[in-house]
C-alpha cells in the first residue's frame, strides 16, 4: 500500500475508507500479527511468515509492539471483576491393582 495515493482535500471533507486517519495498518494486520505470536512463532520468524501473506514483512519493532497488546488484554483479564456464583468441587483421586 506504500504507492496508494490519498487525494487532498483543504476542508478536510475527504476520508479514506480502507484506513481510516493516522492509522498505518489494517486491523486485519494486527490480527495476524497476534495470530502469529499466539502460535508460538518468534518475533523474527513472525516477520518471515507475514512476508510470504502479505508481500512485505513487518519490521520486528511493530510485531513486538502488537504483541504486547496481549499482555493489556491478559491482565485485563486477570484482574476482572468475578461474580460471587462460582462453585467449586474438587476431587482428588488414585487407582491402585
Amino acid at each position: 500500500m506504500e504507492q496508494l495515493r490519498i487525494p487532498r482535500d483543504r476542508e478536510g471533507y475527504y476520508r479514506p475508507c480502507v484506513i481510516e486517519g493516522y492509522q498505518r495498518r489494517q486491523e486485519k494486520v494486527n490480527q495476524l500479527i497476534r495470530g502469529c505470536f499466539l502460535a508460538g512463532v518468534s518475533t523474527r520468524r513472525a516477520g518471515e511468515v507475514l512476508a510470504l501473506i502479505l508481500g512485505q514483512a513487518p519490521p520486528p519493532q511493530t510485531i513486538s509492539r502488537v504483541s504486547r497488546t496481549l499482555d493489556e488484554e491478559g491482565h485485563r483479564f486477570h484482574r476482572r471483576p468475578l461474580a460471587d456464583v462460582y462453585c467449586y468441587l474438587i476431587l482428588d483421586g488414585i487407582t491402585l491393582k
